[in-house]
């Protein structure tokens, strides 16, 4: 049978010259970067993504992913001063708001958490790892009828997703 081929991405490289490839070489690293990230090697990711950062400063990823780096290895309050440095940089970066939000909420700070994530929530409506967030905060806050609210909307998207699953029987 024939199989179909799919080309993701290509190199090409001509005796003594460079490279020359569709995929920028920040992108590369921050590709490398969140590879390290997923085998918890968190050091080696952040150097990756201070690589994103050197490459293009005007972008927001290389920052934004050693935030999560620190996130991801517990290291809370780091990720917190990174990511309040980097929301001055990039006011309207939602992904920067996001995270700040889980930093808020992995600190037991639920107003700010709720602050930042209702604004990425009013944009993605549809998002149902955040719906489920919102519902466990509410949970927490001792808002049972608006985490229910959440949690029945990410439950709509997701059926399956156990988090959500799990919540819900918490809440009942």
């Amino acid at each position: 049978p024939e199989i179909p081929i799919t080309t993701i991405t290509s190199s090409q490289r001509l005796g003594e010259h460079t490279y020359i490839t569709a995929t920028p070489l920040w992108q590369r690293w921050n590709n490398y970067g969140i590879a390290l990230m997923q085998e918890e090697n968190y050091q080696t990711a952040i150097a990756a993504f201070q690589k994103v950062t050197d490459l293009v400063p005007e972008k927001a990823d290389g920052w934004l992913n050693q935030a999560r780096v620190l996130l991801a290895e517990g290291s809370i309050f780091e990720a917190e001063t990174l990511l309040r440095e980097i929301l001055e940089q990039f006011p309207e970066n939602l992904k920067i708001q996001y995270f700040l939000g889980q930093v808020y909420f992995a600190q037991g700070r639920f107003e700010k958490a709720l602050f930042f994530w209702e604004k990425v929530i009013n944009l993605y409506p549809e998002d149902a790892i955040l719906l489920s967030d919102l519902g466990q905060l509410h949970y927490l806050m001792n808002e049972y009828e608006r985490s229910e609210e959440y949690l029945l909307r990410a439950f709509a998207i997701d059926p399956e997703n156990a988090s959500v699953v799990y919540r819900l029987m918490l809440l009942y």
